[in-house]
C-alpha cells in the first residue's frame, strides 16, 4: 500500500499542472498575507495613527511592555488607572467622549487587560462596554474564580441554535481548569489574526487546489480505463469479424453464437 501510495503522489507531483496550481496557491497565500498585514491600523500614545507593519510593531511594544503574570495587584493597579482617567472630568471633551489624546496615553496601553476584565464581569453572552465603572478593587481580588465561574456560565446558557452537551462542558471545563493561574499577559494579536482570518482563508484554498488535482487525477484515469476498454472492444470485435470471414469463405456460412458460448452455423442448424 505505501508503495502505492508513493508511486501514485510520484505521479501527481509530476504533472506540469499540479506544479501550476501549487505555484499558485503559494502566489496567493503570500498575496493573502500583504493584504491582512496592511490591513491593520493602530495609534501610537501622541495619538499618531499608524497601519501595516509599523501597526503591528506599536501594538507589540505597547503589550511588551506589560507582559506578565496578571496577579491581583497587578490587576487592581489597571482597574485604578481606568477609574482615575475616566473619573477626571478634564479629560473629556465638549462631546462628552475620551479626549483622543488622553485615551491614546492612558487607555490604549491597557486596553488588552481591560477588555480581559470586562469580558469577566459583564453578563454571560454579553460584552459590556462601561461595566468596569461598576467594579471595585475587592471584587478584583476574586478574578479567577469569577473567570471560571464565568466559563460556567456560558457553557451552561440556553441558546437558540442548541445547547451544549454534557460531554462538551466537561471537555471545556477540562480545558479550563489547565489554565494558568494567574494568566501570563503579553501580545498575541499575531496567533489571534492567524486563527480567525488566515487559517480559514488558507484552508479554503489549499482545498480548493487538491479538490482540482484530485478530480483532473480521476478525470485522466476515466478517460485512460475508457480508452483500454474501447482498445480492447475494438481488438475483440476485429477478432470476430475475421473469423467470420474465414467462415464464410470455407462455405460453412454466417456463423451463429448461441448464450452459452458454443459456436453454431446456419448449415448445423
Amino acid at each position: 500500500m505505501k508503495t502505492l501510495i508513493y508511486y501514485e503522489k510520484r505521479k501527481i507531483l509530476r504533472r506540469k499542472s499540479t506544479i501550476i496550481a501549487c505555484l499558485l496557491m503559494l502566489l496567493s497565500i503570500i498575496a493573502l498575507s500583504f493584504v491582512f498585514v496592511s490591513d491593520q491600523d493602530y495609534y501610537r500614545t501622541d495619538g499618531t495613527e499608524v497601519s501595516g507593519m509599523e501597526a503591528i510593531h506599536v501594538k507589540q511594544e505597547m503589550d511588551h511592555a506589560l507582559a506578565g503574570p496578571l496577579t491581583a495587584k497587578r490587576l487592581k493597579d489597571t482597574l485604578q488607572q481606568y477609574h482615575t482617567v475616566y473619573g477626571n472630568s478634564d479629560n473629556f471633551g465638549t462631546s462628552g467622549a475620551l479626549k483622543d489624546e488622553v485615551y491614546c496615553k492612558d487607555i490604549l496601553p491597557y486596553n488588552g487587560i481591560l477588555n480581559l476584565m470586562r469580558r469577566i464581569y459583564s453578563p454571560a453572552g454579553a460584552y459590556d462596554m462601561n461595566i468596569l465603572s461598576s467594579v471595585t478593587n475587592e471584587r478584583v481580588e476574586n478574578f479567577y474564580q469569577d473567570r471560571h465561574a464565568q466559563v460556567q456560565s456560558i457553557v451552561d446558557m440556553d441558546y437558540t441554535t442548541g445547547n451544549y452537551t454534557q460531554a462538551e462542558k466537561d471537555t471545556i471545563l477540562k480545558l479550563d481548569a489547565k489554565v494558568s493561574d494567574p494568566i501570563t499577559y503579553d501580545y498575541s494579536d499575531g496567533w489571534k489574526t492567524l486563527l480567525t482570518r488566515d487559517f480559514p482563508t488558507v484552508f479554503l484554498l489549499i482545498a480548493l487546489v487538491v479538490c482540482i488535482i484530485i478530480s483532473r487525477r480521476r478525470c485522466s484515469c476515466s478517460f485512460f480505463q475508457v480508452w483500454q476498454t474501447g482498445n480492447r472492444s475494438g481488438k475483440a470485435d476485429r477478432r470476430v469479424h475475421r473469423h467470420k470471414q474465414n467462415l464464410f469463405h470455407r462455405g460453412f456460412g454466417e456463423p451463429d453464437f448461441c448464450a452459452c458460448g458454443i459456436r453454431r452455423t446456419r448449415m448445423e442448424l
